[in-house]
């Protein structure tokens, strides 16, 4: 599967799950939701890796393993923040439409981390994405 094709099937993924934190799980503690869904994760990622019938591919160097463990920190921060965001009623729409936002935030980490720069396309894009934040904001948010 290309690139392309697996972040579709995430988004498509995803957005049940995001009408289910509106729906259900909104009046829910974020980090009660998060307790509960890691160890099932953890279950499916051993579930898959079976499956895959390969065994794990270890890091080239040990600073891979630190570097993952950041990003595992990351990862739990977003995923609260996330989570927060519907426990603080925000709808589906809103809090999706906000995360339009993602690529623009990280080609501003990938300038300070290496120093590449957008292309010119790029950062239409993503003006033309926080026009859509705006237009699309949730009137029972204000």
């Amino acid at each position: 599967m290309t690139p392309v094709l697996f972040a579709l099937l995430a988004i498509l993924l995803y957005a049940p799950m995001n009408v289910v934190m509106e729906r259900r799980l909104s009046h829910l503690d974020p980090l009660s939701i998060l307790l509960v869904s890691y160890p099932v994760m953890f279950g499916c990622i051993l579930l898959a890796r079976a499956a895959q019938g390969a065994p794990a591919k270890t890091a080239a160097v040990p600073t891979d393993y630190l570097i993952a463990a950041g990003a595992g920190v990351l990862w739990f921060l977003a995923d609260w923040c996330y989570i927060q965001a519907y426990h603080a009623k925000g709808s589906a729409v809103a809090v999706t439409t906000v995360a339009v936002l993602l690529p623009a935030a990280a080609a501003v980490v990938s300038l300070l981390w290496s120093g590449n720069l957008p292309a010119p396309r790029q950062v239409l894009a993503w003006v033309l994405a926080a026009v859509v934040v705006v237009l699309a904001k949730d009137p029972a948010a204000t």
